[in-house]
């Protein structure tokens, strides 16, 4: 649930604008790494990571937060 919610929040931080898409991005990302604390293991099982290609992360995915979730990915 909190996989599809960072992906709603990334859509939105692209439709929005100027003024609230960075707001957006942020909870995007914060919700992505809720999710892998909370057990949400994409990123430790590369065969399954859908965050490095999710078409709805496209928006975030220079991020900073949402770069760092997927260094960690590639290192475990």
């Amino acid at each position: 649930m909190l996989y599809a919610a960072a992906c709603v929040w990334s859509l939105a931080s692209r439709a929005a604008g100027p003024d609230e898409a960075p707001r957006y991005a942020d909870r995007a990302a914060a919700l992505l790494a809720e999710a892998q604390d909370r057990g949400f293991h994409d990123l430790i099982y590369p065969e399954h990571n859908r965050m490095a290609d999710d078409p709805a992360l496209a928006p975030i995915r220079q991020h900073s937060r949402v770069r760092a979730l997927l260094r960690l990915g590639k290192e475990t």
